[in-house]
């Protein structure tokens, strides 16, 4: 994650990921997003992104999610958005075998 910043070159390892998660994603998401999508529920995109930022790579399932956290799942959906539009994460489709199936998938993931 750091290895995009220039100004990380001369800094040891774990400096370099701390000064790109407290000045980069933190900045992100406790002053951008908030202003950008003039959100009221700030705690959901904290946790979701700490979760992510830990664990990446991890399949969300978000009836799961919003049982856990006990928001609703267009909250969850939403908080999720906000994160891949400002590029913190990317969200990659499970993808089945047949077309139809997963154009099936990707239309209720969008309702």
């Amino acid at each position: 994650m750091y290895k995009g910043f220039p100004e990380t070159i001369d800094m040891v390892e774990n400096k370099a990921r701390e000064y790109v998660r407290e000045l980069i994603a933190e900045r992100i998401i406790y002053r951008d997003i908030p202003e950008t999508f003039r959100i009221e529920d700030f705690e959901i995109i904290k946790i979701l992104a700490d979760s992510l930022f830990k664990n990446p790579g991890i399949i969300l399932n978000i009836e799961s999610l919003s049982r856990d956290l006990g928001r609703h799942k267009k909250t969850i959906r939403n908080a999720l958005n906000y994160l891949e539009l400002s590029f913190l994460i990317k969200r990659v489709s499970n993808l089945r075998g047949s077309f139809l199936s997963t154009s099936r998938k990707r239309q209720t993931e969008l309702e």
